[in-house]
């Protein structure tokens, strides 16, 4: 845009310290090794079916021994969560507390093994007229130090296949009788807080939908989700849903289209939480902020900058044709590059900017908002010279130095 200025062609004096500049990079490096090497990159945008999802919940086949939330007949669109509030009864054993270690190992096979629920829990006092062989009551232990140890008695908790003792092996029962450890019923309340993401939504959908969508990408506070057309109808009750279990995240938005327009973002809508897409995140050590909604940004893409990253040597020149709002050419610079950063979206060049002052390499980055012809019609040359400044000198140095 004509309010956007762009830095001027170099002159020659611009060329002419390249050149003594390279020179010099040129005569050190050779002292330091006879090779070099040459990296080139132009990037590419990236392939609009390459979209990343992080997974926050597991889309495996639940264990046997699994408990889960009663499923809602025919699905629900609203979310009512106290239709997730239900008990379960477990078999439990009252032991003293200083022999739960001992129980743990013991029994580890057999014990209680479930997420977000506790395999020892604090005991119900014996019912009335209930002779409790393992409520003996004893004085309380004082172990060195005068530390006294508790006698209230502990809940030892086991799995849901055990329905009773004799489901227990002959060797576990030898060993539950000989620590005087005294069976009991144990029911637990699960309430919506108790479940995971992908069993809230596994109930609420209809059974004639398989495919549970459980994952979705984060950027900074945002969840991006890609669900299909049969998600639609639950489209904000999912939101809802993922918004509630992740306390990181405070926007949930839905990709509405491919990545066809001419700045490379596509249109979103909000299904959950706050109507707010500035957000700001961290990748290879350095800090991105940029407007989700006006933006492309990729997760995917990072192991790949900092593979690229690592290839760089120190004071190498590159340029970076679709830079987005950075996250190439930020790590680069941070490295000791030089970077030619460019990008059409005049909202990318915006945030790349910023990125590059919040990191603090605005001497080593130079930004342009171009088209990708025009750049390299523009700049080719004087990269070429920059090139030929740094490497051709080199190559100099080496053949001279072996005559």
């Amino acid at each position: 845009p004509p309010s956007i200025p762009h830095p001027q062609p170099p002159n020659l004096t611009t060329v002419a310290l390249i050149f003594f500049s390279g020179l010099r990079w040129s005569v050190s490096a050779a002292k330091a090794s006879c090779g070099i090497r040459i990296v080139t990159r132009a990037l590419k945008p990236a392939s609009t079916a390459a979209t990343t999802f992080c997974t926050m919940a597991s889309t495996a086949p639940p264990p046997a021994e699994a408990v889960g939330p009663p499923p809602i007949p025919g699905g629900m669109k609203e979310l009512d969560r106290s239709a997730f509030t239900t008990r379960f009864p477990f078999i439990g054993l009252r032991v003293r507390p200083q022999k739960c270690g001992l129980f743990m190992t013991r029994l580890r096979e057999v014990k209680l093994a479930l997420p977000r629920i506790a395999t020892i829990v604090p005991a119900p006092p014996p019912e009335e007229g209930d002779q409790d062989d393992s409520d003996t009551e004893v004085k309380a232990t004082v172990v060195p130090g005068g530390r006294r140890l508790p006698t209230a008695k502990k809940l030892f908790l086991l799995a849901p296949r055990i329905k009773s003792i004799a489901d227990l092996s002959e060797e576990d029962r030898a060993f539950i009788k000989e620590h005087n450890a005294k069976p009991v019923s144990h029911a637990i309340e699960m309430t919506y807080d108790s479940w995971r993401t992908d069993q809230i939504i596994r109930a609420v959908l209809p059974e004639t939908i398989t495919d549970v969508p459980s994952a979705f990408e984060t950027v900074g506070h945002i969840a991006h989700m890609n669900l299909r057309d049969e998600h639609l109808p639950y489209k904000h009750l999912i939101g809802q849903v993922v918004l509630d279990k992740n306390k990181h995240i405070k926007t949930v938005v839905n990709k509405l289209s491919t990545i066809d327009t001419k700045f490379r973002f596509f249109q979103m809508e909000l299904l959950a939480g706050e109507p707010r897409f500035e957000t700001r995140l961290r990748e290879a050590g350095c800090t991105f902020h940029l407007d989700f909604s006006k933006v492309y940004w990729n997760s995917r893409l990072s192991q790949e900058h900092g593979r690229m990253v690592g290839l760089l040597p120190k004071g190498a020149v590159v340029c970076d044709m679709f830079a987005g709002i950075g996250p190439f050419a930020v790590p680069a610079a941070k490295q000791g590059c030089h970077v030619y950063a460019n990008d059409l979206n005049p909202e990318s060049y915006k945030w790349l900017q910023e990125n590059v002052r919040r990191n603090k390499v605005t001497s080593l980055v130079d930004c342009f908002n171009l088209d990708g012809r025009d750049f390299v019609r523009q700049w080719g040359v004087f990269l070429l010279l920059s090139v030929f400044a740094l490497f051709g000198c080199q190559l100099l140095l080496v053949v001279a130095g072996r005559y």
